[in-house]
């Protein structure tokens, strides 16, 4: 399209609302960051979504009608104090350098603890605080997922908290649930074809947990 002078600028794409719409499908309508509910196209911020550029537009110019470059993202937070934002919104124009979202197994990048916080997968730090006093320690894929969280404001205090709610909810539903009832829902949820549930990485994440810790409690 480049070399036959048509524009490839965003701010010429007429199709805005119907990119939005085959996004939300692909993401089986959760945000590409957060992994909260998106249902529609701009409109309330709830549960609304814009086209993110992970690359922004204003220094990639050619990136910005690539495929791998745009995302459905929550406009959760959009109009908020800049430290009360996450997801784009908080990243606005700023660059992270590595899109992990390209890796098919991008939540191996990433672990939770139970105060609600995502952290880089790693066995050694426990807290985000401790991941940033160290950052000069952490290995090339630590690091990665770092910067995406730093970027992102992931560990905003809303996320963290509604991510504990999670946990907490999780751990409480699970005493009555068996180790193959856990192991399905499991199974259910990497095979969702439609509708992921919100922060269905987490979910999983601590299921398998769950699941460990009734496996040993049982041998």
């Amino acid at each position: 399209m480049r070399n036959a002078g048509i524009s490839c600028l965003y701010n010429h794409f007429n199709e805005k609302e119907n990119l939005n719409n085959i996004l939300r499908r692909e993401q089986k309508q959760i945000c590409c960051y957060c992994q909260q509910r998106i249902e529609h196209y701009q409109g309330i911020n709830l549960t609304g979504s814009h086209n993110e550029h992970f690359f922004p537009e204003t220094h990639f110019e050619k990136k910005q009608l690539d495929n791998d470059n745009i995302f459905a993202c929550c406009n959760r937070t959009k109009g908020y104090e800049k430290r009360f934002q996450y997801c784009g919104e908080y990243k606005a124009d700023n660059i992270i350098e590595v899109n992990l979202l390209l890796d098919e197994e991008c939540s191996r990048y990433f672990k939770y603890n139970v105060n609600g916080e995502i952290l880089p997968n790693s066995s050694i730090y426990n807290s985000y605080d401790e991941f940033i006093q160290h950052r000069e320690l952490l290995t090339s894929d630590q690091s990665k997922a770092l910067s995406m969280i730093e970027g992102l404001n992931l560990n905003e205090k809303d996320l963290k908290f509604r991510r504990k709610n999670i946990i907490s909810d999780l751990f409480e539903s699970a005493k009555f649930l068996s180790t193959h009832k856990i192991q399905h829902k499991i199974l259910v949820l990497h095979n969702e074809q439609e509708r992921y549930i919100e922060f269905v990485d987490l979910v999983i994440y601590y299921l398998h947990i769950i699941l460990n810790l009734k496996n040993k409690n049982n041998s």
